[in-house]
């Protein structure tokens, strides 16, 4: 098992690599590194990285994973287009391109040298996530995974998750309106 800590160099992703993601207190899931390509005259390594749709609600062990269950999260972001006004936009892999290098906030908890999950048809090509064309995302940081959370909470925990949806978004509408009035 790859294991990084703060005292640790940062680690470099492989193909295969399985993920454990953090994204929330109360939530794990799950990242695979779909391919990688090194460094050239323009970019560093990089890597493709999965959201799969594994949800634990405790911190696992890759012997617990059924990822021959499992498949890429589709998701589709919301927008917001006006003031209280949001527009969902059409459904994509959770698939980002991201550096190789990661940071010491996960752990690596194993290798598949096969993917049990079907692929999309992938590349470096940057995009907005469809017709094989995938987001630049950066640093891979502690909220990777949050797709397969919230297509979680959508499906199992619907009412809740409005609920709080909501309260977030009247929020942020409410910091934009104090925002203006500071600049007046």
């Amino acid at each position: 098992m790859k294991k990084t800590n703060k005292k640790e160099k940062p680690i470099l992703l492989s193909k295969g690599d399985v993920i454990r993601t953090n994204p929330s207190d109360s939530f794990w899931g799950c990242a695979v590194v779909l391919d990688e390509k090194e460094k050239d005259n323009q970019f560093h390594a990089m890597c493709l990285i999965a959201i799969l749709d594994t949800v634990f609600f405790h911190k696992y062990q890759f012997e617990e994973l059924k990822l021959e269950k499992a498949e890429i999260v589709y998701f589709e972001k919301s927008y917001r287009i006006a003031p209280f006004q949001y527009s969902i936009g059409q459904k994509h892999p959770s698939i980002g391109i991201y550096p190789k290098k990661m940071k010491p906030n996960l752990d690596v908890i194993g290798n598949l040298e096969k993917f049990p999950f079907d692929l999309p048809p992938l590349s470096f090509n940057v995009g907005d996530g469809l017709n094989g064309r995938y987001p630049l995302c950066g640093p891979i940081t502690n909220n990777l995974g949050y797709e397969a959370i919230i297509t979680w909470r959508k499906k199992f925990d619907n009412e809740k998750f409005e609920i709080e949806n909501n309260i977030a978004r009247f929020e942020h509408e409410e910091l934009l309106i104090n925002l203006k009035k500071k600049r007046k």
